[in-house]
């Protein structure tokens, strides 16, 4: 019953969409250094982009562990720029700066998972 009230709490859909703004102080590590939010594996990423274009190599990567990149953010207050998501085909909902601001309406763009996530997670002895 329980695993029934985390899937239809209010926006909790939106995690395999457009992902939510939350509070990043609620995710917690997994015992295998992944990120965990309300018991599902969660990605976070900016949502709002400076980088221009379609090319992965140039957008903001996502995060899948504690890496030090995240530490970094949350040292230098900056951490609550990103959003959680449950996305698991590497394409995001992202925001590209226009006058006045961002665009109301975002657009998908495939991002590449962080380098310092997987030499945290020692992935497939992932050395930087």
């Amino acid at each position: 019953m329980g695993a029934n009230l985390i899937l239809w709490a209010p926006g909790i859909e939106k995690l395999e969409t457009i992902g939510i703004v939350a509070p990043l102080d609620k995710i917690e590590l997994d015992d295998d250094g992944t990120l965990v939010y309300k018991e599902r594996k969660v990605v976070v990423y900016i949502r709002d982009q400076y980088a221009y274009g379609d090319d992965p190599e140039q957008l903001y990567k996502f995060h899948v562990a504690d890496c030090s990149t995240l530490k970094q953010m949350r040292e230098q207050n900056r951490y609550e720029r990103y959003v959680i998501a449950t996305r698991t085909d590497g394409k995001f909902i992202v925001k590209f700066p226009d006058i006045g601001g961002f665009r109301d309406k975002g657009v998908e763009r495939r991002l590449y998972v962080c380098k310092n996530c997987l030499s945290y997670l020692n992935y497939g002895d992932y050395i930087r």
